[in-house]
């Protein structure tokens, strides 16, 4: 889906809650054959959260790489500013999933974890037990 950030409410961390589902409903998505039941479940990646004080280009903790700017969220639930929890760039395959590509081009997209060029941004907020989730592309 293209958007701009979802901020997931972890306080039940079996049953994470969308805190701003209006928003992420309106949202599109760039391909005509993924829809709202579509899944792709990757192979799991395991990284440690010690600080890193370099950007490695796969899965970074410590210090964010901006690609376009820094941008710390605030938490919806509590007014905090929320701390950087990870950076993840393309990498896991594809374990399995219910979209059938279009076309080889498109198949690219879903056989491994991928941002469309970018990176995906993980922010927290501990009290509050929310995550926020977003881009940045080059």
């Amino acid at each position: 889906m293209n958007f701009e950030e979802i901020f997931l409410d972890y306080s039940d961390n079996l049953f994470p809650v969308i805190l701003n589902l209006e928003d992420v409903e309106v949202y599109d998505t760039s391909f005509d054959e993924v829809n709202k039941d579509s899944m792709i479940i990757f192979e799991e990646l395991r990284f440690d959260f010690k600080k890193s004080v370099e950007y490695s280009g796969n899965i970074d903790s410590g210090i964010p790489n901006w690609m376009q700017g820094q941008y710390i969220p605030t938490c919806p639930k509590s007014g905090r500013k929320m701390k950087f929890l990870c950076q993840l760039n393309n990498g896991s395959k594809m374990k399995s999933s219910n979209i059938i590509p279009e076309g080889d081009w498109n198949k690219n997209y879903f056989d491994t974890l991928n941002f469309c060029g970018g990176d995906l941004y993980v922010f927290f907020e501990p009290i509050s037990k929310v995550a926020c989730y977003f881009t940045q592309y080059t």
